[in-house]
């Protein structure tokens, strides 16, 4: 259970880290105009905020430390 606990931490500090440097997005598609049958729609990359990733960074820090405490003691 311990190993599992700082797997976890190394695991949202790596995803952290990745949202951070803006690595992550994903696709944003919007329909501007359909006329019957027929559509035009927009397709954008989209990023999530880097304040997630700190966040993310922090709590798998923090995660990462009390696993690594458990382990010792």
């Amino acid at each position: 259970m311990k190993t599992g606990i700082i797997v976890t931490g190394v695991l949202l500090l790596i995803i952290g880290a990745l949202i951070a440097m803006g690595a992550v997005s994903f696709p944003d598609s919007k329909e501007v105009l359909s006329l019957g049958d027929n559509s035009i729609s927009v397709e954008t990359q989209k990023k999530p905020s880097n304040m997630l990733g700190y966040v993310l960074l922090g709590i798998g820090g923090v995660v990462t430390a009390v696993g690594a405490a458990r382990r010792k003691g």
